[in-house]
């Protein structure tokens, strides 16, 4: 996600947070509290700026998935 539509997501008033992957397929997944604000955040002008470029320009096809995360957890080796 480029920084200009990031530095707006993070001001919404329930968005948590984002995490992006690159590779051979790319993944983006931004964290919101409430299920009304990912309809905001689709209608947000800059938002529907980027997406339409991201489809005449690099998009070979994309994929949205909205769901709920019960919980999250993770574990580092401190030897690494």
């Amino acid at each position: 996600m480029s920084e200009k539509p990031y530095l707006l997501a993070k001001d919404q008033s329930s968005f948590l947070g984002i995490e992006s992957v690159d590779g051979e397929f790319g993944r983006t997944i931004s964290y919101w509290k409430y299920l009304e604000s990912i309809a905001k955040w689709e209608s947000h002008p800059t938002h529907i700026e980027k997406h339409a470029a991201g489809i005449k320009s690099f998009f070979k096809s994309y994929k949205v998935k909205i769901s709920m995360a019960e919980r999250d957890y993770e574990w580092k080796n401190s030897k690494f």
